[in-house]
């Protein structure tokens, strides 16, 4: 008796993790919220470095979000893929020819590693 218990919450649990299985496009939105976010912080930093007048900051963090959140979704549309493993996915991202595993989705959310925003901060120390 005790094992079928045990059986019937496993079943239960599997299901419900299939359910709730990430799709596609909630592992974009999470690796694009994390990417804009390092751009954000990156945007920051390099304006605030060169800081002389408070107006062209502005203009500066605005128009550098602006051309930064597009080049994410362009890049991100590219470049990001889904692993389904039918109760949990995994997120890939194809960086320097391999494909990278950078995330985690399970119980209907994503969980991207700071290993992403290593990459974006190198990325951005490069060029």
């Amino acid at each position: 008796m005790k094992f079928k218990l045990i059986l019937i919450l496993l079943v239960a649990l599997a299901g419900y993790m299939a359910f709730t299985n990430p799709s596609i496009d909630m592992h974009k939105d999470a690796v694009k919220e994390k990417l804009e976010k390092s751009m954000k912080t990156a945007i920051d930093d390099q304006v605030d470095k060169n800081s002389k007048n408070k107006w062209g900051d502005v203009l500066g963090k605005t128009l550098g979000s602006l051309v930064g959140n597009k080049m994410v979704d362009n890049a991100v549309d590219c470049l990001v893929s889904r692993e389904n493993y039918i109760v949990l996915s995994l997120t890939k991202c194809k960086w320097n020819g391999e494909n990278q595993t950078v995330g985690v989705g399970a119980f209907g959310k994503v969980y991207v590693s700071d290993k992403l925003e290593t990459v974006f901060q190198e990325f951005m120390k490069s060029n």
